[in-house]
């Protein structure tokens, strides 16, 4: 995409990517609470004392990245699909139709 300004190639604006990546990863991590007892409970299984405490904490960090990266692909869809504002490097910004 060129600017219709100064004909520079132009960029894609991240309007939205970083509220919904943010909010993928505090709804990720809400829901990961949940995974985190039953990561403890497959842990105490495992190896009962350490097993219980690193299966609560990888479930907390694989529902909070999983929940980054659907945030994050919500937000590259919305700002591609429906936002299109791109930049140049001279800084002059605009729609994409």
């Amino acid at each position: 995409m060129r600017c219709p300004i100064c004909n520079q190639p132009g960029t894609l604006v991240n309007k939205v990517r970083k509220v919904t990546t943010a909010a993928g990863v505090g709804a990720g991590g809400y829901l990961a609470v949940s995974g985190s007892s039953t990561g403890a409970a497959i842990g105490t299984a495992i190896c009962p004392g350490l097993g219980t405490l690193l299966g609560g904490v990888l479930g907390c960090l694989i529902g909070a990245a999983a929940g980054g990266v659907a945030g994050n692909s919500v937000g590259k869809l919305v700002d591609e699909n429906i936002i299109r504002i791109y930049q140049c490097p001279n800084g002059h910004e605009w729609r994409a139709a």
